[in-house]
Formats: structure tokens, sequence, C-alpha cells
């Protein structure tokens, strides 16, 4: 079988699963806006119960959030679009993204319907310096964000 069909279907069904919620450690709470908006937040990892899948490389998930309550984004493939609510040390996406239709690789379009999947609804949101953790306690799934150089308006 082929090494990013296997990684594909692996990250799949680590993300689709679900467990009993788990710890993000010491990190800060996000309660403010203003400590995620202006950058662009790169996808470095999804983690349950101890393991760690890595996104394709080349087709990487990203977030852009601003202070309006829109998030725009990219999931490897296509740009998406949608709504936010930060409240408290919850950040709450709405309940569907618009995105573009593109086609890719099945192996590409696994991890979209994948990453939107686990995107939607309601997650605990930490930060450290230049860490974002988005952590849904009911399938325990932490979806490790880095921020990168580049900024929004």
């Amino acid at each position: 079988m082929n090494k990013s069909v296997l990684l594909t279907i692996v990250l799949s069904t680590f993300l689709l699963s679900s467990c009993q919620s788990g710890s993000i450690g010491t990190n800060s709470f996000v309660t403010e806006k203003g400590e995620i908006i202006g950058h662009v937040w790169k996808l470095s990892s999804a983690k349950k119960e101890g393991k760690s899948i890595k996104p394709i490389n080349g087709y990487i998930p990203l977030l852009h959030f601003y202070n309006n309550g829109v998030i725009k984004g990219f999931t490897g493939i296509n740009s998406i679009y949608g709504s936010y609510t930060l409240d408290d040390n919850k950040i709450i996406f709405s309940d569907g993204f618009g995105r573009e239709r593109k086609k890719g690789s099945v192996e590409i379009m696994s991890q979209e319907k994948a990453f939107l999947k686990v995107i939607k609804g309601s997650h605990q949101i930490y930060r450290t310096n230049r860490t974002l953790y988005l952590h849904k306690p009911e399938t325990g799934i932490t979806l490790v964000f880095k921020r990168t150089e580049n900024e929004i308006n």
C-alpha cells in the first residue's frame, strides 16, 4: 500500500474516532481575540492519547482569525471560511464552513474531510508563545497549530 494512502487512512481514523477527554497541560487559556487574530496558524499535528499525526507535507491546513468573528483558512487544497465565537476558554466554530470545491488525490481529500469534521463545533483553546491548541474533550483530539511569521490584516 502506498505510504501516503496509509498515512491518510491512519490520520482519518485517528481524527474521526472518539475517546475520553484528555488534558492539555499547563498552557494559558485564550480569553481574548487579540491573542489569536492577525496571524496565520499552521496545523502542526493532531494528537490523541499521546499519539501524534502530522498533515500531508505540502497540503497543510491553515487558519486565520479576524476580530469580527470571521475565520478563513485552507484545508490543504481548498480555501474555507466561516465564523467563530470566543467565550471564556472555549472557541466555537460555525457548524459548516463554506469552501471551494477543488479536487485532489484520495489522500488529500480524506485529510480535508477529517480536518473539517474535527474543526467544527466547540473546543477548549489554549496557547503558549507561538503554539495554539484546540482540544475537543468529547473526542480527546487536540489540534496543534504553530504561528507563522505571516501576518494578516
